[in-house]
């Protein structure tokens, strides 16, 4: 598939992996990782950051987007305690699990587990193919379906780690996601990724950006923009 191109997808409304009893469909059987993007409505430095517009969506659809390009996943979960966020998410193709209140005190991983924990509770079959549970970051409007199939491949291939995280130079945290393997994510003690054999995976400088401030956030749009433009010209050169 062509990372440029933009796919279309079934209804909205309709998970093209899941049936309407939630069990996961045949054609999908295949797959065995699972995506939970966690997205809490209470976002401090920057007030509702998750759903903030960039360049004319949601900056959360641009992390499931790139989430159902890869083609990876019985499903893509988005965690959240706020219904405009879930009502976007479901949007924009997405199944949403409500959670309660969230004040940012548990990690990502411990959302990520009580997500999951959720989803059995109320169909124990849900996750009986996945081997790996992805968390995805809400505000990665960079992050390339190639990534996450580049770091599934890798996870797939070292059976000795138990998590794959991406890094850009100088090991910066570019806030995208990190890809685990299902029993270590959902270990009562995984909370700790460096305790877990952790293969961290290069990419590029110029999709990288951690948003956590409105300095970041201005420094993400000049890198998309960037990107954007970079595009355009090898289309017109192609």
């Amino acid at each position: 598939m062509n990372e440029n191109n933009h796919e279309v997808f079934p209804p909205n409304d309709v998970d093209p992996d899941i049936d309407e009893f939630g069990r996961v469909d045949i054609s999908a059987k295949r797959r065995d990782a699972v995506c939970v993007i966690p997205a809490r409505g209470g976002s401090k430095r920057i007030p509702r950051k998750n759903i903030r517009d960039f360049f004319g969506k949601p900056i959360i659809a641009y992390s499931i987007a790139a989430a159902r390009e890869s083609r990876l996943f019985t499903a893509v979960r988005v965690t959240t305690d706020d219904a405009e966020i879930a009502a976007i998410a479901k949007q924009y193709g997405a199944r949403p699990v409500m959670r309660e209140f969230d004040d940012g005190s548990r990690s990502t991983q411990e959302v990520a587990r009580s997500c999951i924990a959720q989803v059995d509770a109320v169909n124990p079959t849900a996750h009986d193919y996945c081997k790996y549970i992805c968390t995805v970051y809400p505000c990665a409007p960079m992050m390339r379906a190639q990534d996450l199939r580049q770091a599934y491949a890798i996870l797939k291939a070292n059976l000795h780690i138990g998590y794959v995280v991406p890094c850009a130079e100088w090991l910066v945290d570019p806030g995208m996601f990190y890809f685990g393997r299902f029993h270590t994510v959902m270990a009562e003690d995984g909370n700790d990724l460096l305790r877990d054999r952790v293969r961290l995976m290069k990419i590029p400088t110029e999709i990288a950006i951690d948003i956590n401030t409105e300095s970041d956030w201005r420094i993400a749009e000049r890198k998309y923009l960037a990107l954007e433009k970079a595009k355009n010209e090898q289309r017109r050169t192609a």
